[in-house]
């Protein structure tokens, strides 16, 4: 599910419209996470490709360094697309 339908760099930097779960891995692969006592940081910053696919995702920037709430996560991930979904579960 993808929160733009507008074409994002995929391989080769190449656009696409019809990303895979491969592609989105590749994107962050290199990504490190470090974490000092409760405080998270990226080893390095993300960069415009990565921002890009979290973008499209629907997804906020500091993903990897703001610990969320379950609720949190559910209501960003779905809301966009299945409102119905959302009050279903009663999240």
């Amino acid at each position: 599910m993808m929160a733009s339908n507008s074409p994002f760099t995929a391989w080769d930097d190449k656009p696409t419209t019809s990303p895979t779960a491969l592609m989105a891995t590749s994107k962050f692969k290199n990504t490190t996470v470090v974490r000092i006592g409760s405080l998270r940081r990226l080893n390095r910053p993300l960069n415009p490709v990565q921002l890009e696919w979290l973008q499209a995702l629907g997804l906020q920037s500091d993903i990897f360094t703001v610990l969320r709430g379950v609720r949190s996560c559910i209501m960003t991930f779905l809301e966009p697309y299945k409102p119905s979904l959302i009050a279903a579960l009663d999240v």
